[in-house]
């Protein structure tokens, strides 16, 4: 058994690459690392503006990772020690509809970061993956062994990612700490962060939008095996995610490891309790239309979190009620 508590946390001197620096959790966690780092903290993103709030010190760099000269040209100039790579699309409806964009953004830029890497001698890199590489679960609470059968095109784009993780390791000596994400969600609303998709594509958001304009909330199938017959999901705020990615930071500069973690919260709500949670906070009734499934929503996704538990210590400290009232703030 790997024994990893004992972890100190020298992330202040090193320097930082992260991919996807601009989007929801990037932006959060672009927060922290540059009030705490002395070194060098460097964003890329391709969206059009930076959000200089999220940035402070930092260095942002308009860019796609699938550009390697730009990527090679970053590593070298600031340094850099780990990569966090954050980048990529998650619309699992969008990515049933055009597999081959999630392809090119998931998997193929993926690749072409890692080769800059190679080619410039950074071999520590900490990915953001997701539950969807599960599929449909054989257990109630699924744990890192479990079978990775994904059912959608994006949980199939992060599984051939991990799957080029390993490869690395074990040809050219990388390490790698790979986190599989629950349902993230909540907000940092005193900095003016919030959850950041356009389209907006997350549940709890999307419900306070429908309360806020008297609109109908859709819920996608009604007929799952569910208690409530609506999809069960784990949600997990987003603070609690950067607290564990700068965990696995100080993983990377102290031991030499290869890892997986889920990121949950380990308790499973249902999209019919979110919207009734969500309502109570508003005083509002919502207004509900039942629409067909997605194709590839699996009725549960629950995270068993106690390998990085005994790990790091980690355990999310916001519960469900902190995560709708921090994301009805920031709208």
């Amino acid at each position: 058994m790997i024994k990893y508590l004992n972890i100190s946390m020298p992330i202040a001197n090193s320097n930082i690459l992260v991919t996807g620096g601009e989007g929801y959790i990037g932006s959060h966690l672009m927060h922290q690392l540059s009030s705490k780092q002395k070194g060098v903290v460097v964003s890329i993103d391709n969206k059009k503006e930076k959000n200089k709030k999220t940035l402070q010190n930092a260095i942002f760099v308009k860019g796609d990772i699938a550009n390697r000269k730009l990527i090679s040209k970053i590593l070298k100039k600031y340094r850099i020690n780990v990569v966090m790579h954050l980048a990529g699309l998650i619309n699992v409806e969008e990515s049933m509809n055009n597999p081959g964009k999630y392809f090119d953004n998931n998997v193929v830029a993926g690749f072409k970061l890692l080769e800059a890497m190679r080619l410039n001698g950074v071999k520590k890199i900490i990915y953001s993956s997701s539950a969807a590489v599960y599929g449909l679960s054989r257990t109630k609470f699924i744990k890192e062994t479990h079978p990775k059968n994904p059912i959608n095109t994006y949980g199939l784009t992060k599984k051939v990612f991990e799957e080029l993780l390993s490869y690395y390791h074990q040809v050219h000596g990388f390490e790698y700490v790979i986190f599989r994400y629950f349902n993230i969600a909540g907000a940092n609303w005193e900095n003016g962060l919030r959850e950041n998709h356009k389209p907006e594509t997350h549940l709890i958001p999307l419900i306070f939008q429908a309360l806020f304009s008297d609109t109908p909330i859709k819920v996608y199938g009604t007929d799952y095996n569910t208690p409530d017959g609506t999809c069960v999901r784990d949600y997990v705020h987003v603070t609690d995610i950067t607290k564990a990615l700068q965990k696995a930071l100080s993983l990377l500069l102290q031991w030499k490891i290869c890892d997986v973690f889920n990121l949950g919260s380990g308790k499973g709500h249902s999209v019919l309790e979110i919207i009734n949670e969500c309502s109570k906070v508003v005083n509002k009734s919502p207004i509900i239309q039942i629409v067909p499934r997605r194709s590839g929503d699996p009725p549960f996704l629950l995270a068993d979190c106690q390998k990085i538990k005994r790990a790091v210590g980690w355990e999310p400290q916001y519960n469900l009620m902190r995560i709708i009232e921090d994301t009805m703030k920031a709208q």
